[in-house]
């Protein structure tokens, strides 16, 4: 009989960016904490996601390197946010790189902040806003906002 043993939430990215060369046991990942994100900021546009990995696995094992880009252009936006296995070893990366020269920008690296979501509010274009006021009139339903500018 087979049995087959669910893997313990790891995170996604976890599971999918560890080398397998790396000499780590599950039951450390499963012990450790994982969320060690930094923000690195003040990139060159010379630099790669693989530059990035290379140079923060002189401090300890990189699960993922993320390089924010723009939407419209493809180019990435001058930062990236690198997660670390563990606490000690990000802490080391921030003590190391922050203010490491990195093909001549002088890099900002710090722990990420969480963020639960984008907080502000969505902008909404002209043209969204006409279509739902002329839905509000067709129908004859207002939200509270529209009563009052009536």
């Amino acid at each position: 009989m087979r049995v087959t043993l669910p893997l313990l939430h790891l995170k996604r990215a976890a599971a999918n960016f560890i080398p397998m060369n790396l000499p780590i046991k599950l039951s450390e990942l499963i012990t450790k904490k994982m969320n060690t994100k930094l923000f690195v900021g003040n990139l060159s546009q010379l630099t790669t996601t693989e530059d990035l990995r290379m140079l923060f696995a002189r401090t300890g094992p990189v699960v993922s390197v993320e390089m924010i880009k723009d939407r419209d252009t493809g180019k990435h936006k001058g930062f990236a946010f690198v997660e670390m296995i563990s606490q000690s070893d990000a802490g080391k990366a921030v003590s190391e790189y922050n203010g490491y020269l990195l093909d001549r920008h002088k890099l900002n690296v710090m722990p990420a902040r969480n963020q639960g979501g984008n907080t502000k509010p969505r902008r909404v274009s002209a043209y969204t806003e006409y279509k739902s006021y002329n839905e509000s009139i067709n129908t004859g339903h207002f939200s509270s906002r529209e009563r009052k500018a009536r």
